[in-house]
């Protein structure tokens, strides 16, 4: 979510700043309507695989203890579509999507925040994520009682942070490196895998402090959550070996993977779906385990370099496509500015 939030800072926000503050907007918008569809799409085809597998295997349980089509939603299956359609009706594994779908649609209006002032920007995400922990709020989640698991209102907070530090970086004033800052966050890491590991939990009335100061709660994204996700961002960006991973090329498969986010994250629920009922079939062994995970990890590289493959050729038949001028213009060595057409960028200058 982090990472979302700083992607959208480099190609939708310097267009807004620049007079594109509608289109920008549609195109987040857009954006948000194509990963719903996607969402949607992914939980049809996977509440189908489980269905086939439990017709094939004759095991009907695999259509309602599977952790994406909950017995609650195939004893009132007309409730549960809509809940579907509206995204309050949400599967386990399949609850990530959502809050994708509202973060992009909201987008526009954090980028009017941040055109007036980041610091306003980043003022009215922190109000936000404070009234959610003190005054519970949170999105239903029709038919079933619960709320979101991953809580938008919580979660748009990490949304915006990511947004904020590309945002500073690509102005040119990126959060700046400090010794002691880097060591509390690198103390702070490895403190968080420690408790972790250990399995050292707190009672619910073991200090009296608000729960989200000291409780690891993911739907509302806790303190101590966020600020290791903070710590760890910050030691990544600065570890000594942080240049070399700048020094990766484009072909890379992570690069490629990284390219295509949509489809590939899609492909993986359902390779993960499929290996789970794999699991349930032949058995828990490593060594099917680990087949499955190396042929999972070939058919997502498959896939990024067919989907790369594509985008290319798509792109040089739209350029071929454009009507091409009988002469190229050539640079002048001194651009006239008395001369400039105002709105148009002048040969020879690169434009801003």
């Amino acid at each position: 979510m982090f990472l979302a939030g700083f992607a959208a800072a480099l190609p939708y926000f310097p267009k807004f700043l620049a007079g594109g503050a509608l289109v920008q907007s549609y195109r987040a918008i857009r954006r948000a309507g194509q990963i719903y569809l996607a969402h949607i799409v992914t939980i049809v085809a996977v509440l189908a695989l489980f269905a086939a597998a439990a017709i094939s295997f004759q095991e009907p349980e695999l259509a309602t203890r599977n952790p994406l089509a909950p017995s609650m939603f195939l004893d009132n299956p007309v409730a549960g579509i809509v809940g579907v359609a509206i995204l309050s009706q949400q599967f386990g594994f399949l609850d990530i999507l959502p809050l994708y779908v509202v973060l992009m649609a909201t987008l526009p209006v954090l980028m009017v925040l941040a055109r007036i002032d980041l610091r306003l920007a980043l003022g009215v995400s922190i109000s936000l994520y404070l009234a959610t922990q003190f005054l519970g709020l949170t999105l239903p989640s029709y038919p079933t009682d619960y709320g979101w698991f991953l809580n938008p209102f919580a979660w748009q907070l990490l949304f915006t942070l990511g947004f904020a530090s590309g945002t500073m970086l690509r102005a040119g004033d990126p959060v700046p490196y400090h010794r002691v800052a880097y060591a509390v966050a690198l103390g702070y890491v490895a403190f968080s895998a420690v408790w972790t590991l250990s399995g050292w939990w707190l009672a619910s009335d073991t200090l009296p402090l608000p729960a989200f100061l000291w409780q690891i709660d993911k739907t509302n994204l806790s303190l101590p959550r966020l600020l290791h996700l903070i710590a760890l961002a910050y030691v990544i960006a600065y570890m000594p070996w942080s240049a070399a991973l700048k020094r990766i090329r484009n072909e890379n498969p992570l690069v490629l993977i990284g390219r295509h986010p949509l489809p590939l994250f899609c492909t993986g629920i359902m390779l993960s779906m499929t290996a789970l009922i794999i699991r349930h079939r032949y058995g828990d062994g490593i060594g099917l385990g680990t087949l499955l995970v190396a042929v999972g990890v070939a058919i997502q590289i498959a896939l990024a370099v067919i989907l790369e493959w594509y985008s290319r050729a798509s792109g040089a038949r739209r350029t071929l496509a454009e009507p091409q001028p009988l002469f190229e213009p050539q640079p002048s060595a001194e651009p006239r500015p008395d001369r400039a057409v105002p709105g148009t960028a002048q040969v020879g200058i690169t434009p801003p």
